[in-house]
């Protein structure tokens, strides 16, 4: 394991203290660390704008507004009007659970069912039910390759 002194230590960063100054800082006699260097003509031209010029007002037409103040926990932004937002109590709305299909109706949307422990290997199918992916047999996939696969649920 290398080591340095302290005495080397403290010559080291004085001499990277003195490096950076000497390249960082270029002192100049009469000036600080930053320059007034404006030409006449630039001093002319910022001297000539009026005090306010530049107090900008940002547009509050359609399209332009943006978040208003305040809002509180609980409270969401909704639509008050064309291009506006306006806080509001967050209405709790009830989401019916989701209806799997049948061979007779479509499903409806819906809250997923919850899975039941030990179901982090099983998938959602169109019924509503947590199922077990089955691993397909080379013979199946050779089936599936030649369209000819009869499978639970497939349809020639």
């Amino acid at each position: 394991m290398e080591w340095i002194s302290v005495a080397n230590l403290q010559r080291a960063i004085e001499g990277v203290a003195s490096k950076v100054t000497e390249l960082f800082v270029k002192k100049e006699e009469g000036k600080g660390l930053s320059k007034n260097d404006y030409t006449d003509e630039e001093k002319i031209k910022l001297g000539g704008i009026e005090d306010k010029a530049n107090n900008y007002k940002h547009p509050d037409t359609e399209g332009n507004k943006h978040i208003p103040e305040g809002g509180a926990e609980g409270q969401v932004l909704v639509n008050s009007g064309a291009g506006t937002a306006a806080w509001k109590d967050q209405e709790q709305t009830e989401v019916p659970n989701m209806q799997g299909a049948t061979d007779q109706a479509a499903g409806k949307a819906g809250i997923v069912p919850t899975p039941p422990i030990g179901s982090q290997d099983k998938v959602l199918v169109g019924s509503g039910n947590w199922v077990e992916m089955k691993e397909a047999s080379e013979q199946e996939i050779d089936q599936i390759i030649s369209g000819a696969f009869q499978g639970k649920g497939m349809k020639k």
